[in-house]
């Protein structure tokens, strides 16, 4: 392992968060890339999966109302009164 080597997998693992990694990966040897592929793994198992309540198959919307519009709209109205005020 050169150098630039060791120097990368301590960078790679400051920037994951995992310092801790630091002195083991140097004792193993591991280049870069498996660092970054193992660091990478570990992320993914502890990350939480992401959870769609949309069906693939399912259609957009026609509904007329959409909450968040409206209150845009709203307050799109109440600034422009209030410019007209001044």
């Amino acid at each position: 392992m050169t150098v630039a080597d060791a120097i990368e997998v301590a960078q790679t693992c400051t920037l994951a968060g995992r310092t801790d990694l630091i002195a083991g990966f140097l004792e193993a040897k591991a280049s870069p890339a498996k660092v970054r592929s193992q660091l990478l793994a570990a992320q993914a198992e502890a990350s939480p999966e992401i959870v769609s309540r949309i069906a693939p198959d399912a259609v957009a919307s026609t509904a007329a109302s959409n909450p968040l519009l409206d209150a845009a709209k709203q307050l799109a109205a109440k600034s422009a009164s209030l410019k007209k005020e001044i």
